[in-house]
């Protein structure tokens, strides 16, 4: 529904100009009442999650670089298995201070034999566990499970930074989370609720023909995964936001710095995942932004969705 009250229909060939935009734009056009997207059929995955020694964490990156590397669009090893999703490589820290870490793997064609699939059996079948699950459930369950492990405490905190899959990126990327994760606990304090999780996601390359601009401002250049990284915090008290908030832009800024430094930075920054403090929009490039801005003072020419809208990110600020 745009802000005339007109309810419009935007697919690839018709408001496409609205259909473009809405890859990436937010709630900066309209409401969004309805979506419809094709979907894999009813199926069962293979599933679950390890917990992981520290002194393993290093050999669990390197897997999960290895796979990425394997698994994207140009790569020709025959071990390759469009099938293995992910996998997601999390860190945690509880108010405690104590930090744990964990995979959690899907495949989303499991075969009739009992066990591991052979592209995760290789890779992290061999790493040393506290624990481990896995099974193979509906679809629904097993991300009903990963779901229920998200964070429900009073107060939420996200931040991110995209990188390419670079090795050495991302065991720099979890020192810095490691040491600046300390400063939390510098004065022997107790942050009541405390969960503070780094989070190494997955990006899978965005397909674009060559020499055009995609989504988001993604060209032909991005055709090989990315990596996501996310800062995740919940706590109680108010009185810990300024410690909890600075700790996190902390970390970013030397994510970026390191990144930089070492020509992996990408420019892309996931919103949902973005700091109040950030700027997706203007991530996704000077050209895309500005198709974006004329969408808006097409279809919303008041500027409802942009003045007239509480919180979120804005194309004019």
């Amino acid at each position: 529904m745009l802000a005339s009250g007109k309810l419009v229909t935007a697919t690839p060939t018709k408001n496409t100009d609205l259909w473009k935009a809405l890859q990436g734009g937010s709630g900066s056009f309209g409401i969004v009442t309805s979506i419809t997207v094709p979907t894999i059929a009813k199926c069962n995955v293979w599933w679950g999650y390890l917990v992981l020694w520290n002194f393993d964490i290093k050999n669990a990156t390197k897997m999960m670089h290895k796979l990425l590397t394997r698994n994207g669009p140009r790569s020709t090893d025959v071990a390759k298995d469009v099938y293995g999703a992910g996998p997601l490589l999390c860190h945690g820290c509880a108010e405690t201070g104590r930090q744990t870490s964990a995979v959690i793997l899907v495949h989303t064609k499991p075969g009739d034999e009992r066990g591991w699939p052979a592209t995760f059996k290789t890779a992290f079948g061999s790493l040393w566990r506290i624990w481990s699950q896995f099974r193979v459930d509906p679809l629904s369950k097993a991300l009903g499970f990963i779901a229920s492990t998200s964070l429900y405490g009073e107060r939420r905190h996200f931040a991110t930074l995209t990188v390419k899959n670079d090795l050495d990126t991302l065991h720099e990327a979890y020192a810095i989370h490691v040491d600046t994760v300390k400063s939390l606990f510098v004065d022997k304090k107790k942050i009541k609720g405390l969960s503070y999780n780094f989070v190494v996601q997955p990006l899978p390359p965005v397909s674009v023909p060559e020499g055009e601009v995609g989504p988001m401002g993604f060209t032909s250049a991005d055709n090989e995964p990315l990596a996501l990284l996310l800062i995740t915090v919940g706590w109680a008290d108010a009185e810990d936001d300024d410690l909890i908030n600075g700790c996190s832009k902390k970390t970013i800024e030397r994510w970026q710095q390191m990144a930089l430094a070492k020509g992996t930075l990408h420019p892309y920054i996931y919103l949902n995942y973005a700091a109040d403090w950030q700027k997706p929009f203007e991530s996704y490039g000077k050209d895309w932004l500005e198709f974006m801005r004329g969408v808006s003072k097409k279809h919303d020419e008041t500027g409802l969705f942009q003045a007239g809208r509480s919180g979120g990110f804005k194309l004019f600020e």
